[in-house]
C-alpha cells in the first residue's frame, strides 16, 4: 500500500518533469503563461498612460486606478519580465522586445473618452480579482506571490475542494483548501483523487490527495508505539529516507505526519524528491495528503530550496484538511 503511494508520487511527478530546475519550468505552457501576463499588464499600463495623456480631466482617476493596481500587484511588470528572462535567457529578451513593439503599435489605435472611462472601470474590476482569463489569473497570482507563496492563501486567494461524489475517494467525504494559482488535475492512478501543481501547473511542486484501502489496522496507540520504537513499517514506505515523523490527528481520527526524501531513477533520469505527507486512518482506509518538490538529482540543492519555499503552503493545506464524513 505504501509502496504504491511512492510509485504514485513518482508517476505524477514524471508526467510533468522537464529537466532543468526553475520554479517555473521551461515548457511552452509556462512561457505562454508568463508572456501572456506580461502582455496583459504592459498593455494595461500603456493604455492607462495614454488615457492620462489624451484626457487630462481623467488624470486623477487614472492615478487612483494605477495606485490600486500597484497595491494589489506590486511591481508585477518587472517581476514578470525577470521571470521570462530567468527562464528563457536571450530568447526571453527577444520575446519581451516583440511584445513591447506590438503594444506600441496597438497604442496608435483610436481611443474615445467613453472607451477610456469603460477601461478604467475594467481595471478597477481586475484589481478586485476579476481577471477575464482563468489561466492569466493563475499566472498573475503565482508571479505576484512567488517569494512568499503562503501570502496567496492568507489573502484568501483560495479554492476549496470536496470529495463528495468522487469515486476514487471510496465513500469518504473530505475537504481541503488550496492556493488559487495551483492547477488542479484529475488523478492518474486508481487511488489518486486529485493533484495540484504550483505556478499555474508549470512548477516543480505539487500536492496530491490519495485514498487507499488498508489491510492494516491503526489507532493512536499503535501509531505512537511504532514511532517511539522506530518501527515505521506501515507508516513510511521503506525506500524513503525519513527526516522526521510525529503523531497527529485529523477530525479526531488517528494519523501521522512524516517528512522524507528519496533518490530514484526513471529510465535514464536520476530523480530527487522532498515530500511531507499527512496520513490519516479512517474506516479501513488511509488518506494521504502529500506535498512534493522534485527534479533532477543534479539539482538537489535547488529542489530543497523549492521545498522550503512552498512549505508554508503545505502547512496551510494540511491545516485546512477536514474529514466531513466524521460529522455526518
Amino acid at each position: 500500500m505504501h509502496k504504491f503511494h511512492c510509485k504514485s508520487i513518482l508517476f505524477i511527478f514524471m508526467l510533468s518533469l522537464s529537466l532543468g530546475v526553475n520554479a517555473f519550468q521551461k515548457t511552452q505552457k509556462s512561457l505562454n503563461g508568463l508572456t501572456g501576463v506580461y502582455g496583459y499588464v504592459a498593455g494595461q499600463e500603456a493604455t492607462l498612460n495614454r488615457i492620462k495623456s489624451l484626457f487630462p480631466e481623467l488624470k486623477s482617476d487614472v492615478e487612483f486606478v494605477q495606485l490600486e493596481v500597484e497595491t494589489v500587484y506590486p511591481n508585477i511588470k518587472s517581476k514578470t519580465s525577470s521571470k521570462i528572462i530567468e527562464l528563457a535567457g536571450a530568447e526571453g529578451e527577444s520575446m519581451l522586445s516583440l511584445l513591447d513593439k506590438k503594444i506600441q503599435e496597438f497604442s496608435s489605435n483610436e481611443l474615445t473618452k467613453a472607451n477610456a472611462i469603460r477601461f478604467l472601470s475594467t481595471v478597477r474590476s481586475r484589481s478586485a480579482g476579476n481577471i477575464e482569463n482563468p489561466e492569466t489569473k493563475m499566472f498573475l497570482l503565482a508571479i505576484n506571490n512567488f517569494d512568499n507563496p503562503v501570502s496567496e492563501m492568507s489573502s484568501n486567494k483560495i479554492v476549496k475542494f470536496n470529495t463528495k461524489s468522487e469515486e476514487k475517494a471510496k465513500g469518504i467525504e473530505l475537504s481541503i483548501s488550496l492556493p488559487s494559482s495551483w492547477e488542479e488535475r484529475q488523478g492518474n492512478t486508481p487511488n489518486t483523487v486529485r493533484t495540484w501543481t504550483s505556478e499555474a501547473g508549470s512548477g516543480l511542486s505539487f500536492i496530491s490527495l490519495l485514498v487507499l484501502n488498508s489491510d492494516d489496522f491503526m489507532n493512536k496507540n499503535i501509531i505512537k508505539s511504532r514511532i517511539e520504537s522506530k518501527n515505521l513499517q506501515g507508516l513510511v514506505p521503506p525506500n524513503l529516507n525519513t527526516l522526521n515523523i510525529f503523531q497527529t490527528d485529523v477530525s479526531n481520527q488517528p494519523g501521522w505526519m512524516f517528512t522524507a526524501e528519496v533518490k530514484t531513477k526513471r529510465l535514464e533520469n536520476e530523480i530527487f524528491m522532498n515530500l511531507k505527507t499527512l496520513n490519516v486512518f479512517y474506516k479501513g482506509k488511509i488518506i494521504q495528503l502529500s506535498c512534493t518538490s522534485g527534479g533532477p538529482l543534479s539539482d538537489i540543492d535547488d529542489i530543497k530550496k523549492e521545498f522550503r519555499r512552498t512549505e508554508g503552503v503545505c502547512k496551510y493545506v494540511h491545516n485546512s484538511f477536514i474529514i466531513d464524513s466524521v460529522f455526518k
